[in-house]
Order: C-alpha cells, then sequence, then structure tokens
C-alpha cells in the first residue's frame, strides 16, 4: 500500500507537468529508464523532473530538455561514487534548488557534501573555482539556467566516465527496487488497478464507522453466546468421557 501512495504521488508530479495522456505516458516511460539506467531512485528522480520541469518552462525549455536535464543529473550523481542514501538526498535537495530558481543554504549543503561532481561542474560554468561557489550561492548567484548549462554542456563527458565505472550490488538492488515499484505502481493504480478500489472502501468504512461497530458488537454478542453454548456442550462431554475412563483404565 505504501509503494502503491509513493508511485500515485511521483505519477502525479508528472502529470501536473504535461499537457496530454500521450505526452504524460511518454515521460513517465522515459523517467523510468533514467532512474534504472543511473540506478538512482525513481521517485527522487521523478521529483527532480517535476521541479525542473516547473523552473526550467520559466526559461522557454522543452520537455526534452528538461528530460536531458535529468539524465545528466542522474549522470553526475553516478560517477560522484556516492551511496544510495547519499545520491537520493542530493537529488531531492537539488530538485528542492531548482523548484526555488537558485542553489543556495541547506540545498548547497548537501550538494557539496554527496554530489561533488555536481559543484565542478557549475564551478566550470561560471568560471570559478569550488571553493568560491559558497560566496555565490549565498548571494542566490547559482540560478537554474546556470545549473541547467553547467549539466547538458557536459553530458557526453559524463556518460563517458559513467562507461567506465563498475555497477555495485546496492546500484543493482536498487533497480530492483525500482522494478518492484513499478510493477506495485502499475498493478495497484493504473486503469482497473485495486487501490482506488480499496481507497474507496476505507473510506466508506470511517464514514459509517458507529454503525459498523454496532452492528459487530451485536454480532459478536451473537456469537459469544453460540460460543458459549458449545462450551457448555463439550464440559459436559469431557466429564462423561473422564467418568467412562476413569472406571475402565
Amino acid at each position: 500500500a505504501k509503494t502503491a501512495d509513493e508511485m500515485q504521488t511521483a505519477d502525479s508530479k508528472i502529470k501536473l507537468v504535461t499537457d496530454s495522456t500521450e505526452q504524460y505516458l511518454a515521460v513517465r516511460e522515459r523517467v523510468r529508464q533514467i532512474a534504472d539506467q543511473n540506478y538512482s531512485d525513481i521517485s527522487a528522480t521523478t521529483q527532480l523532473y517535476q521541479r525542473s520541469a516547473l523552473a526550467l518552462s520559466n526559461l522557454g525549455k522543452s520537455q526534452n530538455d528538461v528530460l536531458k536535464f535529468t539524465n545528466a543529473v542522474s549522470l553526475a550523481m553516478r560517477t560522484g561514487g556516492s551511496a544510495a542514501n547519499e545520491q537520493r538526498a542530493a537529488l531531492l535537495q537539488l530538485s528542492q534548488a531548482m523548484g526555488a530558481g537558485k542553489l543556495m543554504g541547506d540545498e548547497f549543503r548537501s550538494i557539496s557534501e554527496n554530489a561533488p561532481t555536481l559543484l565542478k561542474l557549475i564551478s566550470k560554468e561560471m568560471g570559478v573555482t569550488v571553493g568560491e561557489l559558497k560566496k555565490l550561492g549565498s548571494e542566490g548567484k547559482i540560478t537554474s539556467e546556470i545549473m541547467y548549462n553547467a549539466l547538458t554542456k557536459n553530458i557526453e563527458l559524463l556518460e563517458t566516465q559513467a562507461a567506465k565505472m563498475p555497477v555495485t550490488m546496492t546500484q543493482a538492488f536498487n533497480v530492483a527496487k525500482n522494478k518492484y515499484k513499478e510493477y506495485v505502481g502499475d498493478m495497484m493504480n493504473s486503469t482497473g488497478g485495486v487501490s482506488g478500489a480499496i481507497a474507496s472502501s476505507i473510506i466508506g468504512i470511517a464514514k459509517n464507522f458507529d454503525t459498523i461497530v454496532k452492528g459487530m458488537t451485536i454480532a459478536g454478542g451473537l456469537a459469544f453466546v453460540a460460543f458459549a453454548s458449545k462450551i457448555g456442550i463439550a464440559t459436559k462431554s469431557m466429564a462423561l468421557f473422564n467418568l467412562v475412563a476413569n472406571a475402565n483404565p
């Protein structure tokens, strides 16, 4: 149930930034591919895509541009060699920065700790050292456009570096988790899925809770009376059995 809800939330985020069912399905499939190819968490990747789409649309970027940026970020995370939980934290913080339109504060600190590759590319784009970025970040000068250019201009370099890196057990399990989430999400949430029916049933129970509890209390009372009568019969039968057994050891 938790996985189904997580995937439904992820799908809803994509729907918010796409214009049609066809576009939504195409983008969702591409986001899933990006997550699997770069061994990143699908929910974090989806959130990065959605917030980047909102930020980059103001710069006149297309859906393909946003997908290109999302892939570049995932590649940078992969080449950075961070653990899965660190990558997820960095993706979430970067998505927040993209949503805000600039990289600064807690988001900057998280990226510097968990995704130093990103800072190297940003420093390269801005023509400054990595050490100077903190000051520029505090001044709000690391904008969404700078982050977009820094990543997309170096996507071929990132792909080359990623191809040289071995796949770890953690990364392999990340893909397995993604596939599990996709399966559960498609089964439970798609047209004809069961999560909606289950949710409706739970809401129905909640709205009629008093009536249901009263009915259960009455049914329970009747069941207890029937059970008690059976206990009485069983007790008498056991007493008779003991009497016979004692007489015939």
